[in-house]
């Protein structure tokens, strides 16, 4: 890849990414209010972009291929693909840091491409991960938030922990195979089977959870501590294979995002660290040039001021009508109300919040897109509950669970450019 060699050739200009304006009007016409953005999923979501690493290696997959990946000579000839995604890291953040900090991802974007997608619904990591390793969406996968209401177990769970959010063993403790839980057949499953090796890179603490063992079947796991060795092990693995796909997952922004918000000191040193690492390791030693890049993001993160969070659950005249505590999370909340009472809970949310939270029933979700085409997971309909809240500003509704933090700064899950518009970076090393 070309490289500029002095930091100031780094600060300013144009990064050669594409415009906003460049993706269909549909997404802001079927958004659940004004300024809001929809998800894609026919060409220009993250699912196309997994769509787009099964094609590369002859994969086929229902879903179409990223339409800034189609034309030109990105997939020509690639003999390596690796995705690194970079958990919270919007579209909009990382443009903003680029020409603030002077990262050489603007130069990998210069000599490549960077334009802007759409994440899943909801923006949160449980769904657009199962979605990045299967290309299918969430509608369809079945991992529909960060809290779900599963039938099957007669519980609230956290989908992070494959747990009951009020107490008990983690679900695979008790015979539950993660695997068997998602339908989907993932990315490295099927790559595999066409014989193409597979390696996903994340974590160490996390190989073995439920949720790895769910989304990351059929490859071989690599994990790592931090930055440094991150960026180590990802120039190994593209060194050492001949042909096949890497899975590079970061998720530190997110940590960093969630406690200080976005594009403050922390968020930024954080980013740079990691650009650091990437630009070290990886984008400034020559390929062979066979080798595809890609950077892009589960979601981004909007900052929600603490005078901006409702507690629902100082709202009696609301909870009285819940058959279940919410689920989803606090940017895009999931309501299950008893029965018979669904009009008397949307009266009262649009008379307490109608300028703070638009709702809408889980029927018109589905029928607006929001989760995908389907076809739906058996499952989709207990899980997506009766009414959906979703916040039209910088706030949040949250509701009193043991162990979850309120006093979040960086949040998402809901439907606002920050939160939504996630970047593709792309380049051929």
């Amino acid at each position: 890849m070309p490289r500029r060699s002095s930091a100031a050739s780094r600060r300013g200009g144009s990064c050669g990414a594409d415009s906003v304006d460049g993706l269909p009007e549909t997404l802001t016409a079927r958004a659940p209010y004004p300024g809001a953005l929809a998800p894609s999923y026919d060409g220009h979501g993250l699912v196309n972009v997994a769509a787009t690493v099964l094609r590369a290696f002859g994969v086929h997959t229902g879903a179409p291929p990223a339409a800034a990946l189609e034309g030109g000579d990105l997939l020509r000839g690639v003999k390596r693909i690796a995705l690194v995604l970079v958990d919270g890291l919007g579209h909009d953040q990382l443009r903003a840091a680029m020409a603030k900090e002077g990262l050489a991802l603007a130069d990998a974007a210069r000599a490549g491409s960077l334009s802007a997608i759409t994440t899943v619904a909801p923006s949160t990591t449980t769904s657009a991960i199962a979605s990045a390793c299967t290309a299918a969406p969430p509608l369809e996968h079945g991992l529909l938030g960060y809290r779900l209401f599963l039938k099957e177990y007669a519980c609230l769970a956290n989908m992070i922990r494959f747990a009951p959010i009020l107490g008990g063993a983690p679900f695979d403790t008790r015979g539950v195979e993660p695997r068997s839980f998602l339908t989907a057949p993932t990315l490295f499953e099927r790559l595999r089977s066409a014989g193409v090796p597979a390696t996903v890179l994340t974590r160490k603490d996390y190989i073995g959870s439920a949720l790895s063992r769910m989304v990351h079947h059929g490859a071989d796991t690599v994990g790592f501590a931090g930055q440094g060795d991150f960026a180590v092990h990802l120039r190994r693995a593209l060194e050492t294979m001949d042909r096949g796909y890497v899975f590079a997952y970061w998720d530190l922004l997110d940590s960093v995002s969630h406690r200080y918000g976005t594009l403050t000191p922390e968020h930024l040193a954080e980013l740079a660290l990691l650009d650091h690492a990437l630009d070290r390791e990886v984008l400034s030693r020559k390929g062979d040039g066979g080798t595809l890049l890609l950077l892009t993001a589960d979601h981004g993160h909007i900052n929600i001021p603490p005078a901006n969070r409702v507690d629902l659950s100082k709202h009696p005249d609301l909870t009285r009508e819940f058959l279940l505590p919410p689920a989803g999370e606090p940017r895009y909340l999931y309501l299950y109300l008893k029965h018979g009472r669904e009009a008397a809970a949307r009266a009262y949310l649009e008379k307490e919040f109608g300028g703070e939270g638009a709702v809408f029933t889980a029927a018109e979700a589905v029928e607006r897109g929001y989760f995908g085409p389907g076809p739906a997971h058996p499952s989709a309909a207990d899980r997506l509950g009766d009414l959906h809240l979703v916040p039209t500003r910088d706030n949040a509704f949250l509701y009193p669970f043991p162990g979850e933090k309120g006093e979040l700064i960086g949040r998402h899950g809901g439907f606002s450019r920050e939160e939504m518009l996630v970047p593709l970076l792309a380049v051929r090393l």
